[in-house]
């Protein structure tokens, strides 16, 4: 079925661009992989947890496969990865053959965490677990989030997962058997109590002829899980820019606390479909489109929680060594059915606002030049009473999202919030903007992606204008159009 379904209570939510469980709670991508034509995408469905399963040909329209893995004696089915044995080097499949094979945490509260495998011959149809899982355990409770890789150069497959407050590497002939060659420390911040859902993968530097390798992971506090349910503590993610030498990753000199890898409220655990299983040769990252603090009190019915917008991930760099991330829309979004309205730019005076009509599953793109000590707001879910803002501040230099007056249900005391990332304007004083909503998602592309910034919101039932507004001065609107998709 398609991930479009309607669901009983609130439909109005439901995201039509974006992967939500047929039923039920979603949480981390795991699993990413490309075989054929086909992307599949499995991540972490129910409680119990167990392994959700969707297969798409184009990113954006899914279609849900059959439970991929399902509790057994080991406990839940936790955070993982899968890839693509073709040639049999697991020894998992027949003579001659080969097929996928998922690398997953096994949960048991007695027990705690350990490394299993499961594979799939027919193209993730059907997965036999491993009969000598767990393959790797360690000392310590905390053994979770395996992303596996294989490493053309040397040959043989690696590994890195997280063990607490550290990250760990490991390398294997036969995703079976598995030697620690290092670990990495994160620095952790006043209230970072751990590392989870590490990725490590190289991307090409644009316009150069050479690539680095990306380590990202995500990061989090306890203070999310408290009995009571009201905690709220950290949950995003970072990355770094450096070398694997294939057994250890090395961060570029000054960049061992990392980079943010997303600025919004609300994503977490992303991780990436590798730019080999890619025919355009692209590195593709997807996250969870939620936030530990308040994301079992979301309060759409039947169904709860998405993922992100595919996107697809450059590297530049911007001055002499600094290294950074741009991010995209898979361009593959463009490719469904969707109207332009171009609308006319021009100057708007202080105060002023443009209206562009009722927008729920669509993109603003539109690219400013405020004058100095303007507002720049672009007013989204509206009914004349509320609204989801994302704005701009040429003072400040600030691209913010604001969903402190957007109506949304009370599921906790700090839902309402406005979140600020800082964006430099460019030589020309102007900010370029993709604002994607879909329903009760926000994914804001600011500056050809050298910001994004993802959220939730949860408007009222007819809330569904958009405007762009002058506050506190001056602005020209030098470009501007809707696209809504169908």
């Amino acid at each position: 079925m398609p991930s479009t379904a309607p669901s009983a209570g609130s439909p109005e939510w439901r995201p039509r661009l974006h992967l939500t469980a047929p039923q039920g709670w979603i949480n981390d991508p795991n699993g990413l992989v490309r075989v054929g034509d086909t992307w599949h995408l499995q991540y972490q469905f129910e409680w119990p947890r167990r392994w959700g399963h969707a297969t798409s040909r184009d990113l954006f329209h899914w279609r849900h496969e059959p439970v991929a893995l399902e509790p057994d004696a080991l406990g839940d089915c936790w955070s993982g990865g899968t890839v693509h044995d073709v040639d049999n080097r697991s020894g998992l499949f027949a003579a001659g053959s080969g097929g996928l094979v998922s690398v997953f945490t096994s949960q048991d509260e007695s027990a705690g965490q350990r490394i299993s495998l499961a594979a799939s011959s027919d193209g993730g149809r059907t997965w036999v677990k491993y009969a000598g899982n767990p393959v790797l355990r360690r000392a310590g409770r905390d053994c979770r989030d395996p992303k596996v890789f294989w490493d053309a150069v040397r040959q043989r497959w690696a590994m890195v997962m997280t063990e607490g407050r550290h990250l760990t590497f490991f390398i294997s002939a036969n995703l079976r058997e598995w030697r620690e060659t290092g670990r990495f420390d994160p620095e952790l911040g006043p209230g970072e109590d751990g590392v989870e859902c590490p990725d490590l993968f190289p991307l090409r530097v644009a316009d150069r002829d050479c690539e680095k390798w990306i380590f990202s992971y995500s990061y989090l506090s306890g203070e999310n899980f408290t009995p009571d349910g009201r905690g709220f503590g950290v949950c995003a993610q970072r990355y770094l820019v450096g070398e694997y030498d294939g057994e250890r990753f090395q961060a570029e000199a000054g960049q061992r606390k990392g980079l943010p890898l997303g600025h919004g409220p609300d994503e977490y655990a992303a991780i990436v479909w590798s730019r080999d299983t890619d025919p355009l040769g692209r590195t593709l990252l997807i996250g969870w489109l939620n936030h530990w603090g308040y994301a079992k009190r979301i309060p759409t019915g039947s169904w709860q929680g998405c993922l992100t917008l595919p996107r697809e991930l450059t590297l530049h760099e911007e001055s002499p060594g600094e290294w950074r991330l741009r991010f995209a829309p898979a361009r593959e979004l463009w490719q469904w059915p969707h109207s332009v309205r171009a609308m006319a730019g021009g100057r708007l005076a202080a105060g002023e606002t443009r209206a562009l009509g009722a927008v729920t599953c669509g993109a603003i793109v539109v690219t400013l030049k405020p004058s100095p000590g303007a507002v720049a707001e672009i007013g989204l879910f509206s009914d004349g009473s509320h609204r989801t803002v994302v704005g701009y501040s040429a003072e400040r230099g600030v691209l913010w999202f604001d969903r402190r007056e957007s109506g949304s249900p009370a599921i906790h005391d700090r839902f309402p919030l406005k979140h600020e990332v800082f964006v430099a304007p460019d030589r020309n004083g102007q900010v370029a903007l993709l604002v994607v909503v879909d329903r009760s998602t926000v994914e804001v592309f600011a500056q050809d992606g050298r910001a994004y910034l993802s959220a939730q919101t949860f408007p009222p039932s007819g809330a569904e204008a958009v405007s762009v507004r002058a506050v506190d001065g001056g602005l020209e609107v030098a470009h501007l159009e809707v696209r809504i998709f169908s």
